[in-house]
């Protein structure tokens, strides 16, 4: 059977990604050793986070000397005040966010 042009189907393809503008943040500095430190481990209650941050927690305890870790179990929406919570409880942050 031959197609004809006007038995031709046109497609028009959306892409549902919205256009966003993403703010660029520099890094915090980092610090220069953990001895003495305040840690924070923060966990979002995504599948497994807490595993990654437990074997980081004995990690840094065989390393560093009178290291403090401090655990944040948050749940998905952290919202400002928590942020502000461990930002000024924690000399640092380490973060297990994904799935």
């Amino acid at each position: 059977m031959e197609t004809k042009s006007q038995d031709l189907i046109q497609w028009e393809v959306l892409n549902p990604v919205a256009i966003t503008e993403n703010a660029l943040h520099m890094g915090a500095p980092r610090l220069p050793d953990l001895n003495r430190r305040k840690i924070g481990l923060f966990w979002n209650g995504k599948p497994d986070g807490n595993v990654l941050l437990d074997a980081i927690s004995k990690l840094l305890r065989q390393q560093f000397n009178d290291i403090d870790l401090i655990n944040f179990n948050l749940r998905i929406s952290v919202g400002t005040e928590n942020i502000k919570l461990m930002a000024e409880s924690c000399d640092g942050i380490i973060a297990a966010i994904g799935d």
